[in-house]
C-alpha cells in the first residue's frame, strides 16, 4: 500500500496520480502497463514516484482499492422488500445504478478493462482480494434479504451460493463491460445499459430464484 507520504499529498496531486494510473492500466493491463508513462502522464519525476509507492504493482493495487471503493461507497442498499418482485425490482435498479456511475466516472471507466481482466487478478492475486472483499460483504446482505422474502433459493449452503453468485456476477461484469465500455471510456454506439443490465439481472434470477 502506499507510503504515508502519499497521503499527505495535497488531493490534486493525488487525483493526478491516480488518473494517470487508472489510464495507463485501462489500456495496456498490469503486465503491459508502463510505470514510466504513468509517471510521465502524472507529470513526476520517477523519485518522486518512489518516494510515494514501492513499484508498480504497489500503484495498481492502490488505484483499484480506490475505485472499488469508490464503486461500493455509491450502492444504494434494496431497502425494505416485501416480496420476491420486489426483490428484483430493487436488484435490478441497483445494478443499473452501478453501472451508470462507472459510465459517468471517468477514472472507473478507464480503469475497468484492467479490473475484469483475469490477468490482472492472476498476476496480482491482491487486487482479487480487494474486490472480493468489497463484494462479498455487499452480495451476502442481498442473499439474505432476497432469502427472507423466497426471492433467492435456499437449497445450497451460504458459501457455495455465494461462491457462484460471485463467479457468474463477475462473468456477467465483464460481458457488460465489452459492450459498453471501449478504450478509454463508455462506446458511443453502445446499447443503453438498462437493457444490458436487464439481460444480466434476468440471468441471475433465472440462477438464484427457487425452482
Amino acid at each position: 500500500m502506499p507510503r504515508p507520504r502519499f497521503e499527505r499529498l495535497e488531493p490534486a496531486r493525488r487525483e493526478a496520480i491516480f488518473d494517470a494510473a487508472a489510464a495507463e492500466f485501462g489500456e495496456h493491463g498490469f503486465q503491459r502497463a508502463s510505470y514510466n508513462r504513468i509517471i510521465e502522464r502524472a507529470g513526476l519525476s520517477k523519485g518522486a514516484m518512489y518516494y510515494y509507492f514501492d513499484d508498480k504493482q504497489d500503484l495498481f493495487v492502490t488505484v483499484v482499492d480506490d475505485a472499488v471503493s469508490e464503486l461500493f461507497d455509491s450502492l444504494e442498499p434494496l431497502g425494505e422488500v416485501t416480496g420476491a418482485e420486489a426483490f428484483w425490482a430493487g436488484f435490478e435498479r441497483v445494478s443499473l445504478a452501478v453501472w451508470r456511475r462507472m459510465l459517468e466516472a471517468p477514472r472507473v471507466a478507464r480503469l475497468m478493462p484492467a479490473l475484469l481482466d483475469p490477468r490482472s487478478i492472476s498476476d496480482v492475486p491482491e487486487v482479487g482480494a480487494v474486490m472480493s472483499e468489497r463484494a462479498t460483504g455487499w452480495l451476502t446482505e442481498v442473499l439474505r434479504q432476497g432469502r427472507a422474502v423466497h426471492a433467492v433459493r435456499d437449497d445450497l449452503p451460504d458459501d457455495l451460493l455465494l461462491g457462484v453468485t460471485l463467479a457468474v456476477g463477475m462473468a456477467c461484469d465483464r460481458w457488460a463491460a465489452q459492450r459498453l465500455m471501449g478504450e478509454g471510456g463508455p462506446r458511443p454506439e453502445a446499447p443503453p445499459p438498462a437493457v444490458i443490465v436487464g439481460t444480466v439481472v434476468d440471468l441471475m434470477r433465472r440462477l438464484l430464484a427457487p425452482a
